[in-house]
């Protein structure tokens, strides 16, 4: 659902999935709901920092505890705003290229 939201086009059948490329990062819904999955929420924290536009992840069960420090860091480095609470996470803004240094002893999953 989160990759829809970013525009791309899934079509599952029977025993496939096709993935149609993401055309445009401009998105309608700024919330972004990852179930319980962390690998979900590390993973699209980034990728959702390119829409540059505010956007808040939310989950369910412990997700929303879970350490994203690495990320919080990341953004606070860069300037840009990243707030975690128990109801979520919201992002501000775009991430900017470069060499980007991050720590991997708390997930693999940030480097990923």
């Amino acid at each position: 659902a989160g990759m829809q939201q970013l525009g791309a086009d899934i079509r599952m059948d029977e025993d496939q999935v096709t993935i149609t490329g993401i055309q445009d990062f401009s998105i309608q819904k700024k919330e972004v709901f990852c179930c319980e999955s962390g690998s979900t929420l590390r993973f699209f924290i980034p990728i959702f920092s390119l829409c540059n536009q505010e956007i808040t992840f939310t989950g369910q069960g412990r997700l929303m505890q879970r350490p994203q420090k690495v990320y919080e860091d990341l953004f606070h480095s860069q300037s840009l705003f990243f707030e975690q609470d128990a109801s979520g996470i919201t992002i501000r803004e775009c991430l900017r290229p470069g060499d980007i240094t991050l720590k991997g002893d708390v997930s693999s999953q940030f480097i990923s």
